[in-house]
């Protein structure tokens, strides 16, 4: 995303009326919040911009600086918090309300200690199937993509790092030790559109989320 995020991290460039995505994702987020709900911010690199943004918001900063991976930084927060479940949202990631209502509501509801949060995308091509000895055309295929988004039990959590002996792990690699080990995982398909949640790791994919904002301004971006 050069130059833009030569200076400023991604998350802080202005995208909406309302200033930065980071900002929006805030004051979104709040909104679903229940009372005995908090919000946990983790950041190692580039982390001093951040702290300064949130010096005045109603949040928890977390600063690592060591790499750890997605699953290992959660492991900060068992040691010096007392969470019981997460959400996490991946960074990079513009979700419209709609869809932040919905991922709510459904992590509410399910009694699984993870879960995953799918999203079905189309192909706007008729496709080659090679898969076979005779090749299949398939039309326009759609795909349950993976969003970045997750609720998770810290402690299952924990219960894998140790069993695995891991400080660092990423959330791929989290994912693969259940499978492998058969813990049961919950799988959830939104029923949001694939314009409802952008992942902006390209220029043409930050353009797209910046024309999203400015339009209706109710898209918010992660900022893990």
């Amino acid at each position: 995303m050069r130059p833009l995020t030569l200076i400023t991290p991604k998350p802080l460039v202005p995208l909406s009326k309302r200033g930065s995505s980071l900002l929006a994702l805030l004051d979104s987020v709040e909104k679903f919040l229940h009372e005995d709900e908090r919000i946990f911010i983790i950041f190692g690199y580039c982390s001093e911009p951040y702290c300064r943004y949130l010096k005045y918001r109603n949040v928890n900063v977390v600063q690592d600086y060591k790499l750890r991976g997605t699953v290992g930084q959660l492991k900060i927060l068992l040691d010096g918090f007392n969470i019981r479940e997460a959400l996490i949202i991946n960074g990079d990631l513009v979700i419209s309300e709609r869809c932040l209502e919905e991922i709510f509501k459904k992590c509410r509801e399910s009694t699984s200690r993870f879960v995953m949060f799918l999203l079905e995308r189309k192909f706007k091509y008729g496709v080659i199937d090679m898969s076979s000895n005779v090749p299949r055309w398939v039309e326009k295929p759609s795909f349950l993509t993976v969003t970045g988004i997750y609720k998770i039990d810290m402690e299952l959590v924990r219960e894998i790092l140790d069993r695995a002996s891991r400080e660092f792990m990423d959330m791929n690699e989290f994912v693969t030790y259940l499978q492998e080990h058969n813990v049961s995982m919950e799988y959830v398909c939104l029923s949001c559109s694939e314009d409802d949640i952008i992942d902006v790791g390209t220029p043409l994919d930050f353009v797209k989320s910046l024309t999203l904002l400015n339009k209706d301004d109710i898209y918010v971006t992660s900022a893990g």
